[in-house]
């Protein structure tokens, strides 16, 4: 079983872009037919004339099992810790995706289904099982994926997080197919109230500790381009929202005429 959690906020026509590409994409036409439940936090903010009520609505469109939390007010550390701490015990695969995710190309989920469950097999590093693979909003070269300023190299299988730098960038929030088992661990070290992805990038001493255990992919071959898109930065432009407080530790939203959060 999947549980898709999702960080949302008041964007329908964005999200719907969003489900509309990873169903067709990465799902085989289905989130029900894949054995997907979802978890979604609708925060409520956004442009004038969409509701909770909206989203929630079409959430339930694309899945017929859904947990949907609507708060009053929005943070995006609490959304984050409240999907990741409602995963099923259940799930043994947990799908991370936030609402504004543009899915380019189709890609093979029951092969990274089958990387994740075999990784650990027959390695000299059977310790470190591989703890989740995400997709790449980056093209790759011939023998290392370029992340931003860091380099994973290919393995043979796909690219991976180099150890010393696991506890830095193993993890982030671009869309992912991580173990249940992992995610109902880190969430009891998570701190609703402080960013959580850079909680996973060295501001939690424990996330950090705990990181190195595990390794971490980046699903993709040599030479292919990238798989996602990030739509929410043009979003923003447009619309004229932006992350409140300095970008690495942002919490809430913010608009030009005033606190939307």
């Amino acid at each position: 079983m999947i549980d898709v959690t999702i960080t949302a906020t008041l964007r329908p026509e964005l999200f719907d872009r969003t489900l509309a590409g990873f169903r067709d994409n990465l799902f085989g036409g289905s989130f029900d037919k894949a054995g997907c439940r979802a978890v979604v936090n609708i925060d409520p903010v956004g442009p004038e004339g969409a509701t909770q009520a909206d989203v929630a609505e079409l959430v339930r469109g694309y899945f017929s099992k859904a947990e949907i939390h609507m708060p009053r007010q929005a943070h995006f550390g609490r959304a984050f810790h409240r999907v990741w701490s409602a995963v099923s015990e259940k799930a043994d695969w947990v799908f991370h995706l936030e609402e504004d995710w543009e899915m380019l190309r189709p890609v093979d989920l029951a092969r990274m289904v089958e990387i994740l469950d075999t990784e650990a097999v027959g390695r000299p590093d059977v310790l470190t099982p591989l703890a989740l693979l995400r997709l790449p909003m980056f093209p790759s070269g011939e023998i290392e994926m370029k992340n931003w300023n860091r380099c994973f190299p290919w393995n043979g299988r796909y690219f991976e997080c180099p150890m010393e730098i696991r506890h830095r960038v193993g993890f982030c929030g671009h869309p992912s197919l991580i173990r249940a088992r992992w995610v109902r661990d880190m969430t009891v070290w998570l701190d609703p109230d402080r960013n959580p992805e850079k909680q996973f990038q060295g501001s939690n001493p424990e996330i950090g500790f705990k990181m190195i255990f595990w390794r971490y992919g980046v699903f993709a071959r040599p030479g292919q381009p990238p798989t996602i898109r990030d739509m929410g930065r043009d979003w923003m432009k447009r619309h004229d929202f932006a992350k409140q407080g300095p970008k690495a530790f942002f919490t809430r939203w913010t608009r030009s005429e005033g606190p939307h959060a």
